[in-house]
């Protein structure tokens, strides 16, 4: 199978692990088409940190063949920089592994877990903390979502999502002073 590893340099151990299981791995950054997709021959997306919204045709060609990995325990910390958010208005937190839909991180969920961050970690500590629980979840059930042979559950709740603008209020309180 081909699939198309969506998002930063920080997936290529991902890619790595899916090649190891005999796959073909696209890694890919920047905005995809359909086109692209189709040209390149994708059968399954897989994306994580990535930065752009699939488009609805996307969605319609690879229904439940494309998932996100996220770092927050959906239906809160929808959209981008969860943690922050979660852990500004006292969300539960951890990381979902979620069929890719028309909407931002609303997908069916297929797997997903809470993580216990303790009290003494920066929130650099956190977000790897988060990251590495999410790889973790991948490698264990990667084979079953290739496959198309995992469940997934509708998502309960209207949970929370913020637009990435609205962090720039508190921007100070993330960078180095």
């Amino acid at each position: 199978m081909k699939i198309a590893l969506l998002g930063s340099e920080r997936t290529f151990h991902l890619a790595e692990y899916i090649g190891s299981l005999g796959d073909a791995v696209v890694c890919k950054d920047d905005k995809v088409s359909l086109d692209w997709l189709r040209e390149n021959g994708i059968e399954f997306i897989v994306s994580y940190g990535y930065g752009y919204i699939l488009k609805g045709d996307i969605i319609e060609a690879y229904n439940r063949r494309a998932v996100n990995l996220h770092i927050s325990f959906l239906p809160w910390g929808r959209g981008r920089s969860p943690l922050f958010w979660d852990l500004m208005e006292g969300n539960p937190i951890g990381v979902t592994i979620h069929y890719i839909d028309e909407g931002i991180d609303t997908g069916d969920i297929i797997v997903q877990e809470l993580v216990h961050l303790g009290n003494n970690l920066t929130f650099r500590e956190c977000i790897a903390r988060l990251r590495y629980s999410v790889e973790v979840m991948f490698y264990a059930y990667w084979g079953l979502i290739r496959t198309e042979q995992c469940f997934s559950h509708k998502q309960a709740g209207t949970g929370s999502y913020h637009k990435p603008e609205e962090i720039e209020a508190y921007k100070h309180l993330l960078t180095k002073g």
